[in-house]
């Protein structure tokens, strides 16, 4: 399988997990994705999950700031490569607020194939990162949204447009995957994957 192919299938299970009113919070449908990516023998062959981790380097960025304090809800590497950078929305009776997350990407994106040293693990002596182990972020980068939300959200009617807002500064569409759960308050939730 593939990563995109794997994401599809976990989010599948998290449709079934929601429609039995088993997910309750942001925090829990983490929780799930990761679960379900732990248990993925064929997954963890290829890939690691990193939940919450703060993104450091100590290099200086194209604007000579450093990148820190980022926080991914989840990232995936495939050996010393970030592949994905996951942000989550559980926001099933309201509207979410998803422009820091999408500053958070393109932020990001810029990144990816280029030579930028990433720490992500702890050296467990010190507490401080393990500097010996470097990542950067893969030039085929994915940017996954997954989201259960109102549709009542504007980002509904704002997702395909999206890429192309200029506050937002990609140069160009980049690779993403919209995992959406549509949550209308009237008939079962319309769960969806786009692109198909």
């Amino acid at each position: 399988m593939t990563l995109i192919e794997h994401w599809k299938s976990a989010w599948l299970k998290i449709e079934d997990l929601y429609n039995k009113g088993r997910i309750c919070s942001e925090r829990h449908l983490q929780s799930e994705f990761f679960h379900i990516f732990l248990s993925d023998k064929e997954f963890m062959k290829k890939y690691m999950i990193h939940v919450e981790p703060t993104i450091y380097s100590d290099n200086r960025d194209h604007k000579e700031r450093k990148i820190t304090g980022i926080k991914p809800d989840i990232l995936i590497t495939k050996g010393q490569k970030i592949v994905a950078y996951v942000e989550l929305k559980y926001v099933p009776n309201s509207y979410i607020q998803y422009e820091k997350d999408i500053h958070n990407f393109s932020k990001i994106y810029f990144y990816r194939g280029k030579d930028f040293p990433i720490y992500l693990k702890v050296n467990p002596i010190n507490g401080d990162w393990n500097y010996e182990d470097k990542y950067t972020f893969d030039k085929d980068l994915m940017l996954i949204y997954a989201m259960i939300i109102n549709q009542k959200s504007d980002f509904i009617t704002l997702r395909e447009r999206i890429w192309s807002l200029k506050e937002y500064m990609f140069s160009e569409k980049p690779r993403y995957l919209y995992l959406i759960g549509i949550v209308n308050n009237k008939t079962a939730p319309e769960f969806s994957i786009e692109p198909k």
